[in-house]
């Protein structure tokens, strides 16, 4: 008997590598490339709009121009919140002083109301952010007369009196009730006096613009008009002509004041009406310790117009009272109220009101000579259509607006070459990564729905071969020292047959078999060599060959 052979099986070292292979899909191609093109749109345009602009700090006082100059809308806002224009709010401290666009009139924020608090509270500053003036209405005008005891010498020698005017208005300002004053007086501008240290126009004269708005033009001449008349007025109360013919004082007045309030009904009412104010006074006599007051406290402006009592001013303060309404309405952009309320507002209401104030220019150009703006004539409404000048405009009240300093941020754009360089490095970046995504998420679908997507083209024939091997029939041979047929002698040494293709084998399985295909193979020729000096072995074949 034989003894049975043994051979020792060599392990045979495994590797791995990867198998490139057209996707089975032909879409992969088209949508590589498209999406390619969109993503890098898409990139640079992110990396355009997040690195190409740097915030730069500016200072303006158009603060709607400078905001209004934002990106379109048809860029999306993620792509721009970041570097839109914006300015902080301007701060403006309680007791100082402002103007608005139309440059009238220098006010004083007095107090700020909280709007927040049930109970009456004030705040040290008003923020504001551009918002028109709304809602402002007069509450009180103080008309002051001073002599020579308080004034200046500056001042001395142009008049015995002086007169000025300070209003209080409460308006409407970024939605909180704020309280306003304003002050006029021609006559204290002059720099040689202590009310000079003020801000420009806080005594001064309505400094509009004249010559571009029609309303403006008409204002300051008005309103010199008027105080004018309420100073000759006063004066010649005051004084009296002796036998030698020289002045003197009536009564050793030395100072005293005219409030004037809106009546409840102002607002509907004619500004015409000697009615539109409710009246306060008081004058000083120093020298016999005298306070003179209203007789009773019932007395009306309207009474007082009529009996002339002393100081007989009324007339001309009423006037006077008006037409500084009127100017500080047109300042403060107050276009919703009634224009029968205000003078400057028709054609009719300036014609009645300019034929007063030309009149009493012309009764005291000697007088004071000094009166009035050489560059802008006296003229009435009418005089000034004919003459076609700027007057002859449409009248109109626009929005005010305070005149502020903000702070603000503006997108600089950066250099090019900066900006190329930067698009280019991140768009390289995100490339990247988005074709290492694509390949990743397309590989796992198609490695889950085709198994054999991986697997070499010859690894699949030589598969498919050995299948077809096996289906096909055998030639057996009998071997004399065994007696077994050669079938069954490779069938033992051979592998399990393997899966169908169904099955879904992979590569290194394959690797595997091919293996252990080899190790048999090598026993087998071993066995057949010692076998060569035994007995002959018979073959026979059932195709007869």
């Amino acid at each position: 008997m034989r003894m049975p052979s043994f051979v020792n099986k060599v392990s045979v070292p495994a590797f791995s590598y990867s198998v490139t292979r057209e996707y089975p899909y032909k879409w992969f191609t088209p949508v590589a490339i498209v999406g390619g093109i969109l993503l890098t749109v898409l990139f640079s345009a992110i990396n355009f709009y997040s690195t190409a602009y740097t915030m730069v700090s500016k200072t303006t006082t158009d603060r709607q121009s400078f905001v209004s100059r934002r990106w379109p809308r048809y860029i999306p806002e993620i792509f721009t919140s970041k570097i839109q224009p914006w300015c902080e709010p301007s701060v403006i401290p309680a007791h100082s002083y402002f103007e608005t666009n139309q440059s009238g009139f220098t006010y004083e924020l007095y107090e700020v109301d909280r709007a927040d608090v049930s109970t009456t509270a004030f705040t040290a500053a008003l923020s504001y952010n551009g918002g028109p003036i709304e809602e402002c209405a007069v509450e009180e005008l103080s008309i002051r007369f001073e002599t020579s005891n308080s004034r200046s010498p500056v001042l001395m020698t142009v008049s015995d009196w002086e007169v000025t005017v300070s209003c209080r208005i409460v308006c409407e300002v970024e939605g909180q009730p704020t309280s306003l004053i304003t002050r006029y007086g021609p006559m204290s501008t002059d720099i040689m006096d202590p009310k000079g240290s003020l801000p420009l126009g806080f005594y001064g004269q309505f400094s509009g613009d004249q010559w571009s708005r029609p309303d403006l033009y008409w204002a300051e001449p008005l309103l010199n008009a008027f105080w004018l008349e309420t100073l000759i007025a006063i004066t010649t109360e005051t004084i009296q002509e002796s036998a030698a013919g020289t002045s003197a004082s009536r009564y050793n007045l030395s100072s005293g004041y005219i409030a004037l309030s809106p009546s409840p009904d102002s607002h509907e009412m004619d500004i015409k009406n000697e009615s539109f104010f409710d009246v306060e006074w008081a004058f000083l006599d120093p020298v016999q310790g005298r306070i003179y007051t209203p007789s009773s406290r019932y007395e009306t402006l309207f009474d007082l117009v009529r009996s002339k009592s002393w100081p007989n001013v009324w007339s001309e303060v009423d006037h006077f009272g008006k037409a500084m309404v009127s100017a500080i309405y047109l300042d403060l952009g107050q276009w919703q109220l009634p224009l029968k309320t205000n003078m400057l507002s028709t054609p009719e209401s300036l014609q009645f009101w300019t034929t007063k104030s030309v009149t009493i220019a012309e009764q005291n150009s000697e007088r004071f000579p000094w009166f009035g703006d050489p560059e802008l004539s006296l003229l009435t409404y009418d005089d000034a259509q004919k003459n076609n000048d700027t007057a002859t405009g449409f009248l109109n009240t626009t929005a005010s607006f305070i005149v502020a300093t903000y702070m603000c941020q503006e997108p600089v754009m950066k250099s090019w070459a900066n900006v190329i360089v930067s698009i280019l490095v991140a768009d390289l970046v995100f490339l990247r990564t988005a074709w290492s995504l694509y390949n990743l998420i397309v590989g796992y679908f198609l490695k889950s729905r085709h198994p054999d997507a991986n697997i070499c083209d010859d690894c699949l024939a030589r598969k498919k071969e050995d299948e077809s091997l096996a289906k096909k029939p055998t030639t057996t041979s009998t071997i004399a020292s065994t007696g077994m047929s050669e079938e069954v002698i490779e069938m033992n040494h051979l592998p399990a047959q393997r899966p169908s293709a169904g099955q879904h084998e992979s590569t290194q399985s394959l690797l595997t078999h091919r293996n252990e295909e080899s190790q048999s193979l090598l026993e087998v020729e071993e066995r057949h060599a010692t076998n060569d000096t035994g007995p002959s072995v018979v073959r026979t074949s059932p195709l007869g060959s």
